[in-house]
């Protein structure tokens, strides 16, 4: 329920310090740490009670985890938002996952979503980029809720290649991949 918006050098400290702390317990660079923030504007983040309570969220980790992940990142929200397809390509099945969080405050270009996106498909960054765009700019940035803007979203979408299915670019596969990837979206 923090946006760490409008918190000056401050803000940015703070957002460092906590994902520093979580990449050393971790075992990551900090770089690899990414924050996501949304809420009250003008507040600074909670940082240390955040750094206190990561030993306690890492040890929580799971690899069937996601309805706890999308619960915990709802702050106005009424029920948890998470989805997940297979799709069949035609070198084998791959799998897309999103969890998302948001309520009010959204108009177009979504506004303060949260969304996080995973699959097991093997895609470059560009046409995973490519995909992630077009499939935004036809789900999360059409949504209005309040005709309310604030200052904090984030869409994401990690490719992990663990499926073993590459996907090549401007391939049907491709464009299998980004229609399924659209459809979750939606």
């Amino acid at each position: 329920g923090n946006a760490n918006a409008g918190t000056g050098a401050q803000g940015h400290c703070d957002a460092l310090d906590v994902c520093t702390a979580a990449a050393v317990q971790l075992g990551c660079e900090a770089t690899a740490v990414l924050p996501f923030s949304t809420g009250v504007i003008g507040q600074r983040l909670p940082a240390e009670k955040m750094i206190a309570a990561m030993p306690a969220a890492i040890a929580g980790l799971a690899e069937d985890g996601w309805p706890a992940a999308a619960q915990g990142i709802m702050t106005t929200d009424t029920v948890p938002k998470e989805r997940a397809i297979e799709v069949e390509l035609s070198a084998g099945t791959v799998r897309l996952g999103a969890i998302a969080k948001g309520s009010g405050m959204i108009a177009p270009n979504m506004a303060t979503m949260i969304s996080i996106i995973t699959t097991d498909a093997g895609i470059g960054f560009q046409s995973l980029d490519k995909a992630l765009r077009a499939a935004v700019n036809a789900s999360f940035n059409c949504i209005t809720i309040d005709n309310d803007m604030s200052t904090s979203d984030t869409v994401l979408c990690f490719a992990n290649g663990a499926s073993g299915v590459q996907i090549e670019a401007d391939s049907a596969d491709c464009k299998i991949f980004g229609s399924a990837l659209q459809e979750l979206c939606v």
